[in-house]
């Protein structure tokens, strides 16, 4: 028997309610290699926190009937234990659970996952509810507007029957440097990152998932994006640079006539990453990258510690990024420096 998953459109977000949720990875889990395929390995990383979900568009018979749509990895999953309502927020890191498995579950868990969710291994699975926020932008558009046809948009909070603020429907988003209308964002020094964007940090080595749900967010790109052959839908970035970064992207857009060919011929669709979390090169301390305020461009044509590079201080991108305040990495100096990269967080007060 088909797994059955009862997909809601509410807003902007995805609703999964009332289903099963199994395990999978790790060093209990015998069948599996650990291999997974956004490339995260759960031998390698066994406390790791993390989902899979049974998407289309993979070309895959065990879910390509799903109506969950082809999500970009390391989306947010927002899962709650029914039974406890308890709920956690974990990365998407994997295809599956098959639509035709004995479990019927509809959604996989990391075995940590699974159980700081209060789930026991040994059952196998538990009843859940997930949501996944902002991912109503991935159905086809079709879908999308039939969904929105008398569909109430409905608080986080209160679907996990939990009360919201007084008055309040959603979360208010954190507060942005911006001071006075029209002013420049005031972005703070590096050594201040912690305190402004909060500690990215989690157990064994890597990011907090819980940080990531309540700090990143998505910024469309107004033209095509690229990575490497992978077309980029949405650029990650802390939500305090979010609207900076929209009118980074937007000025740029316009600049340009809203010409793909002309965004090319200036190597703008060729994107190199934002959010990922590490030290710093030949450091111990976070890179920017940590915290979701740095965006590298065109790596291949503006490598790391060259002062041969394409995009130069009168560049459209870097003079937009800082009519910003963004720092561009082209104005460091030695060994320093890093043409590709862009930054919301200064290096001398």
């Amino acid at each position: 028997m088909a797994t059955s998953i009862p997909l809601t459109v509410e807003g902007d977000d995805l609703w999964v309610r009332d289903v099963k949720a199994s395990w999978f990875g790790g060093p209990d889990d015998p069948e599996d290699s650990g291999e997974t395929a956004s490339g995260v390995n759960t031998r390698v990383h066994p406390d790791i926190l993390g989902c899979a979900l049974p998407m289309q568009g993979f070309h895959h018979p065990a879910t390509d009937r799903s109506p969950i749509p082809k999500l970009p990895w390391n989306t947010y999953v927002r899962v709650t234990n029914l039974k406890s309502n308890k709920a956690i927020s974990v990365p998407l890191i994997d295809l599956g659970p098959s639509l035709t498995a004995a479990s019927q579950a509809a959604i996989d868990l990391t075995e940590t996952a699974f159980k700081q969710l209060g789930g026991k291994p040994a059952a196998g699975i538990m009843s859940v509810t997930y949501c996944i926020p902002g991912a109503a932008r991935f159905l086809p558009a079709d879908r999308r507007a039939l969904a929105g046809n008398g569909l109430k948009t409905i608080s986080l909070a209160n679907s996990l029957g939990r009360p919201a603020a007084e008055g309040a429907d959603v979360q208010p988003e954190p507060a942005g440097p911006e001071g006075a209308a029209g002013a420049k964002p005031a972005w703070p020094l590096q050594s201040q990152c912690d305190e402004f964007y909060g500690d990215p940090r989690g157990a064994n080595g890597t990011y907090d998932p819980q940080w990531a749900a309540e700090n990143l967010t998505h910024v469309p790109c107004p033209w095509v994006l690229t990575m490497g052959e992978r077309h980029v839908p949405f650029i990650t970035v802390h939500k305090k640079c979010a609207a900076s970064l929209t009118r980074v992207l937007n000025n740029i857009w316009q600049a340009v006539g809203k010409d793909q060919g002309a965004i090319e011929t200036l190597h703008y669709n060729r994107y190199d990453g934002s959010f990922v979390f590490r030290p710093m090169r030949d450091g111990h301390a976070l890179s920017m990258h940590s915290y979701g305020i740095a965006l590298d461009w065109d790596a291949e044509e503006n490598p790391q510690h060259s002062t041969r590079h394409l995009f130069q201080n009168d560049s459209l991108i870097v003079t937009k990024f800082k009519e910003e305040n963004w720092i561009w990495g082209g104005d460091w100096s030695g060994t320093s420096i890093d043409a590709m990269h862009f930054q919301a967080a200064r290096v001398h007060s």
